[in-house]
């Protein structure tokens, strides 16, 4: 890199706020680009939820019958969202032991109990 001298400073720091410029007008048009375009949604029939859960389509129908994952049906057909699914995966995330104990901490903390002897 060349050595700047002071007199050359105005024009770089001109230089930098153009091209700072540009840079955000790029950011903001690829932005309302990507948000105006609307995300696809998509739909999975029973099948294909089975194979992305990993589960057989005879428990996929006892999940449904007995309500414990989102799904639509219309007529005879079952469907199911993706995005849908994922959330429903991550809910029935388990705790590991240390943020249980974390919770409990914070319990504990928050309610004023104190640790007996």
């Amino acid at each position: 890199m060349q050595n700047i001298t002071f007199e050359e400073l105005p024009r770089l720091v001109g230089e930098l706020h153009k091209k700072l410029d540009d840079l955000e007008y790029l950011l903001i048009t690829t932005m309302q680009r990507s948000t105006s375009s609307s995300p696809k949604v998509e739909v999975l029939s029973i099948e294909q939820a089975a194979e992305f859960l990993n589960l057989n389509k005879t428990t996929i129908y006892s999940l449904v019958s007995r309500r414990q994952i989102p799904n639509y049906k219309q007529g005879k057909r079952l469907y199911f969202f993706l995005h849908e699914l994922t959330e429903w995966i991550i809910e029935g995330r388990k705790k590991t032991d240390k943020e249980l104990q974390t919770d409990a901490q914070n319990y504990i903390h928050t309610t004023g109990i104190k640790k007996s002897k």
